[in-house]
C-alpha cells in the first residue's frame, strides 16, 4: 500500500534523526523522497542510512555522496592552513555552524552539507585575519557589495563578516565573524553573549585532529548549549526557516543524543537574551515534523510558549507542514512579518519597525 508522502517524509526524517529504524522506509515513496532530501541538503545522509536494501535509490544519491566527501576533504584542508597561519598570529578561532557541528552530530563529517566554513574571531584580530587571506590569495566572494560599514574593521559586509573564497578551482569559501548572532533585528532588539561565549568555548575538532584536543588545539567550537542555541536562533531569525530547516532540525536532535546539553542552561540564556518566541517556534516546528521531542526539549518548549494571539498569527505565516514541503518565506514580503513576530517585546517590535523601509532597501 502506497503510503502517505507526508508520513512518509516525517518517518525518514526520524531514521536521519537516529529516532528509528530504516525497515520503515516505504520503497514506493523514495524516488520522489530522494529528490526532497536532496532539495533539503540531506541527500548524503539518507545515502548513507540506505545501507544495500535500495541499490536504486543509492545509485541516484552516489554522485551527491561522493561530492559531499570531496567537499569536506578540501574545506578541512584550507580551513587547516588558515588555522595554521592565524594559530602563528596568536589569533584565537572558534568555528560556527556546520563545520562545528558535522564532526560531532554525524559518523562522518561530510554527511552534513557545509555551504561554507563560518568561524568566529575577536573583533580587535579582524585586521589580522584579513591581512593573512589576503596573503593567501583569497578573494571578495561579493566584491560589489564590501564596504567598510564599521569603522574599526577592515573592509566588509553589512553584517560586519568577511566573506571570501580561495583561489584554488574549489572556491572553498570562508566567513569570518565577530560575532555570532548577526542581522539588524538581533543587534536591535537581544541581549548579547558574545564575551560569554568565549568564555564558555571548549576544543574542536574537524575529524582531523583527535577528538576532544587539548591545550594546544589550533581552534576551538562552541560549549553545547550555545551550539544548539545558536543553531536554533540562526535558523529562527536569520534563514527563517528556510529550505535548509530540516537540515537543522536533523542536526539538534542528533546533537542532543551525542551531547551533555543542559536543557534548563538554554532556557536561562533564551530568557535572557530576549530570543524566547525564536526559539520555541523553532521547538514548536520541530514538534509538528518529528512529532514527541525529547522530554528536556518538550519541557522548554512548553515554558517559551507565547500567548494565543501571537501563536495564531505565526501559524498563518509558517507551520510544520509549510516546512516539511521546503517553503521559503525569504521570497516574499511576509519575512518581514515573520521576523517582527519573532520579537518578544513590543518596544523591540517597535524599533525595527521604524528601520523597516532602511531593511527593505537592503
Amino acid at each position: 500500500m502506497l503510503i502517505n508522502s507526508k508520513v512518509a517524509k516525517q518517518q525518514l526524517l526520524n531514521i536521519l534523526a537516529g529516532r528509528s529504524r530504516t525497515g520503515t522506509v516505504s520503497a514506493d515513496m523514495l524516488p520522489y523522497l530522494t529528490g526532497w532530501l536532496v532539495k533539503a541538503k540531506l541527500g548524503a545522509a539518507l545515502y548513507e542510512i540506505l545501507g544495500n536494501d535500495f541499490p536504486d535509490a543509492k545509485a541516484n544519491l552516489q554522485g551527491i555522496y561522493y561530492t559531499h566527501v570531496y567537499r569536506d576533504t578540501v574545506q578541512k584542508k584550507v580551513f587547516l592552513q588558515i588555522a595554521e597561519e592565524l594559530n602563528s598570529a596568536e589569533t584565537e578561532i572558534v568555528l560556527l555552524k556546520g563545520s562545528a557541528i558535522a564532526p560531532l552530530a554525524w559518523d562522518e563529517s561530510f554527511l552534513r552539507y557545509k555551504a561554507d566554513v563560518d568561524f568566529l574571531v575577536r573583533r580587535p584580530t579582524m585586521h589580522t585575519v584579513h591581512d593573512i587571506l589576503h596573503r593567501m590569495e583569497f578573494r571578495y566572494k561579493k566584491p560589489d557589495k564590501v564596504k567598510k560599514h564599521f569603522s574599526d574593521l577592515p573592509p566588509t559586509n553589512k553584517e560586519g563578516q568577511i566573506e571570501m573564497v580561495s583561489p584554488t578551482v574549489d572556491r572553498v569559501q570562508i566567513e569570518a565573524h565577530t560575532e555570532i548572532f548577526v542581522g539588524h533585528v538581533q543587534r536591535l532588539t537581544n541581549r548579547r553573549i558574545e564575551e560569554d561565549i568565549w568564555e564558555r568555548k571548549v576544543p574542536a575538532d574537524m575529524n582531523i585532529l583527535p577528538a576532544g584536543g587539548d591545550e594546544e588545539s589550533r581552534f576551538w567550537r562552541l560549549s553545547n548549549e550555545d551550539l544548539v542555541l545558536h543553531t536554533m536562533i540562526h535558523t529562527a531569525i536569520n534563514h527563517q526557516f528556510d529550505p535548509n530547516t530540516l537540515r537543522n532540525m536533523v542536526d539538534v536532535l542528533r546533537l542532543n543524543d551525542r551531547l551533555d546539553i543542559d536543557w534548563g542552561v538554554v532556557y536561562e540564556r533564551v530568557v535572557w537574551m530576549r530570543t524566547k518566541t525564536a526559539v520555541w517556534l523553532f521547538l514548536q516546528l520541530m514538534q509538528e515534523i518529528f512529532g514527541d521531542l525529547p522530554k528536556e526539549m518538550e519541557q522548554v518548549r512548553q515554558k517559551l510558549e507565547p500567548g494565543m494571539l501571537r501563536r495564531n498569527l505565526i501559524n498563518n505565516l509558517i507551520n510544520g507542514d509549510k516546512v516539511l514541503n521546503l517553503y521559503n518565506i525569504l521570497l516574499s514580503n511576509k519575512r518581514f512579518s515573520l521576523l517582527l513576530l519573532q520579537i518578544d517585546r513590543p518596544i523591540d517590535m517597535l524599533k525595527v519597525l521604524v528601520r523597516l523601509p532602511w531593511l527593505m532597501g537592503d
